[in-house]
């Protein structure tokens, strides 16, 4: 329970899985600004728990309501399942950079 508390308050970024396009099986992120990808979200993280000190793939599900988000599912996520997640957060990420770069430069 503590690893999903912590990843709740403490997660750097959110991914919007709320952008996932079935027709194509692909998210579609081109405005991140954009409020409807954003109902649903996914966190992610990677805690290490007692007594063994064996890593926990964390995997949180929320679900955008008008007064905030709720939390739809949490789980010990497999390896495979976090590895996509992860993948899927490099890809926002780099599109973060790219759709802030207009403003750096």
């Amino acid at each position: 329970l503590a690893a999903y508390v912590d990843l709740i308050q403490t997660a750097e970024y959110a991914f919007p899985s709320g952008a996932y396009n079935a027709d194509i099986m692909k998210y579609e992120i081109e405005d991140p600004l954009k409020v409807s990808i954003w109902r649903k979200v996914q966190l992610g993280g990677r805690y290490y728990l007692e007594p063994d000190e064996m890593p926990v793939n964390i995997l949180i599900n929320l679900t955008g309501k008008r007064d905030g988000y709720i939390v739809e599912k949490c789980w010990i996520a497999q390896e495979e399942e976090f590895l996509a997640f992860e993948e899927n957060l490099k890809e926002f990420q780099k599109i973060l950079r790219n759709y802030y770069n207009v403003f750096v430069e």
